[in-house]
């Protein structure tokens, strides 16, 4: 009985190693095929793109048990390229006294002044650029890897990015945020590069103006604060950290090169990221204490 547990134990890790190859090798081919035929995605195409990749690894059932995630996510995609319809007051300074109070400077002019060079690119530029773009793609992977582990812990996951994700948007309208690019574009700061749009620019027709792009990819320009650039990795860190707290030390650098990159991209200050690593604590310990909150509103659990 017990070699056969052992067997079937064996198996299934040998399955997941296989599946997480697999997987990460799909992640792979997409990024080459983006790059190679000059495509740049919304959040929603990519996840698009993630679902088709789940079905080739024969992952219906977890598509199906997906789908109110999907919609969710879909839904507040949608919202968010509608924002800059609706925002009447974009702010510009907080964000930039905050950041010179903490470090004197903005970390964003530090970084780019040690690290950028044009008009050559280093490996890490087009590093940070990949980071940056494919940010909102890594949390659907990372669900898939909880699935296959853990359905009820999915679930949780799930439920985390969802919070997460709603209550950016509602900062998002109530706060809206000029990010540092655009800042120095306004003469608000002193100039700072946007690193992101010069390198995809390498790889897009010359002729397309960056407002096409963001028309095309439905991008919200002002969506600054918090920053779900480091909120989604931090809320993996975070999960990872929970179930299996060993592979956290693994997820960690991915935490810290994102947050790093979003600064030297100009896409962020140092207070947009702090805020994004709070919303994804704040969206955890909600998760973690969903069932004292609905007991104190007198709600039933639901099996």
């Amino acid at each position: 009985m017990k070699k056969k547990i052992r067997e079937t134990n064996i198996t299934t890790v040998r399955y997941f190693k296989i599946m997480a190859l697999l997987s990460l090798l799909y992640l792979f081919f997409v990024c080459v095929f983006v790059v190679s035929h000059q495509l740049f995605f919304s959040h929603g195409q990519l996840v698009i793109f993630a679902i088709f990749g789940l079905l080739l690894l024969g992952r219906s059932l977890f598509v199906l048990e997906l789908g109110p995630f999907i919609l969710f996510f879909l839904g507040y995609e949608l919202l968010r390229g509608l924002i800059p319809y609706v925002v009447q007051n974009v702010h510009i300074f907080p964000m930039i006294r905050i950041d010179q109070f903490i470090f004197g400077t903005l970390p964003n002019i530090k970084l780019q002044a040690l690290l950028y060079h044009p008009p050559n690119f280093a490996w890490y530029d087009y590093l940070a650029t990949l980071l940056y773009i494919f940010h909102a793609f890594v949390p659907i992977v990372a669900g898939y890897f909880f699935w296959l582990k853990n359905k009820e812990f999915f679930k949780e996951y799930a439920l985390g990015f969802l919070i997460l994700c709603y209550s950016t948007f509602m900062t998002y309208v109530l706060f809206p945020a000029m990010p540092p690019w655009l800042a120095s574009i306004k003469g608000y700061v002193p100039p700072i590069h946007q690193i992101t749009t010069l390198v995809e620019a390498r790889f897009l027709p010359t002729n397309l103006p960056l407002s096409a792009i963001y028309t095309t990819v439905g991008a919200n320009p002002v969506a600054a604060i918090p920053s779900l650039h480091a909120a989604f990795p931090f809320l993996i860190f975070l999960f990872v950290w929970k179930k299996y707290p060993k592979a956290s030390l693994l997820v960690t650098p991915y935490v810290v090169a994102v947050w790093l990159s979003v600064m030297y991209l100009g896409e962020h200050y140092f207070t947009d990221v702090i805020l994004g690593a709070l919303y994804a604590l704040f969206a955890f310990i909600i998760v973690q204490k969903k069932d004292l909150l609905l007991s104190k509103l007198n709600f039933r659990k639901i099996p």
